[in-house]
Formats: C-alpha cells, structure tokens, sequence
C-alpha cells in the first residue's frame, strides 16, 4: 500500500515534469522517466512527507 501510494505520487510528479520539459523542447527519454520515477518513488518511501497521503 506504501510502495503503490509512493509510485502514485512519483508518476505524478515526474508526469508534471516531464510536461513541461517537453514544452520547452527538453523531453527526455522514456528510459530515463522511468528510472526518475523509481528514484522517487524510493525518496518518498523512505521520508514520507506531511502530504504523502493526499491526492493532489
């Protein structure tokens, strides 16, 4: 459940990012997306912010 939130919430910022990377003719690769997702899926796990249950 932790794991599955932590991935959520990952997806949803690297998704925002990478948005706006695009934009501004930055997009990377999807590769390297998905490994920025796993790296802050693990961040988030690990330090739990105020706000990891929350939906934005």
């Amino acid at each position: 459940m932790i794991i599955a939130q932590a991935r959520k919430k990952a997806q949803a910022i690297v998704g925002k990012v990478a948005t706006h990377m695009a934009l501004e003719n930055q997009a990377v690769s999807p590769d390297r997306t998905q490994q920025e997702v796993t790296r802050l899926t693990n961040e988030l796990i690990y330090e739990m912010p105020s706000d990891f249950w929350e939906d934005k």
